[in-house]
């Protein structure tokens, strides 16, 4: 019984001994609390700068006891339309995103580090 008191106490002592446990257990035993951080803010700049527009202002919302125009009709056929617009139309070019190997500047020569794998192997022999 006795040897296991001591075992329990000399482990307890080694956990404390790294100063990570150390810190982990003075953490512990302090309250928590929020950290003191002051705040200073200068209302006056912002309330001037929120409401500065550099663009018109949006046209306002209709009131609820306005109405709309009724009865607006168009005589445009937009199915029509688009077709004759999109028969009109140039055709689009397939754009080609491959690469053209065949006009690199390095084309055809042996790449440097091959050069290099050839150059060791003939000062080795």
């Amino acid at each position: 019984m006795e040897r296991k008191g001591l075992v329990q106490r000399s482990a307890s002592r080694r956990a404390l001994s790294s100063p990570r446990r150390q810190a982990s257990a003075r953490k512990a035993q302090e309250p928590w609390c929020c950290p003191k951080v002051s705040f200073a803010f200068d209302l006056t700049n912002l309330v001037e700068t929120k409401f500065a527009r550099d663009a018109a202002k949006k046209p306002a919302v209709p009131k609820k006891d306005e109405k709309p125009i009724m009865g607006l009709v168009s005589d445009k056929n937009y199915i029509v339309a688009n077709a004759v617009e999109n028969i009109l139309a140039a055709p689009k070019l397939p754009v080609n995103k491959d690469k053209d190997y065949l006009k690199k500047k390095n084309y055809g020569n042996c790449p440097k580090y091959l050069q290099k794998i050839k150059n060791e192997i003939e000062d080795e022999y």
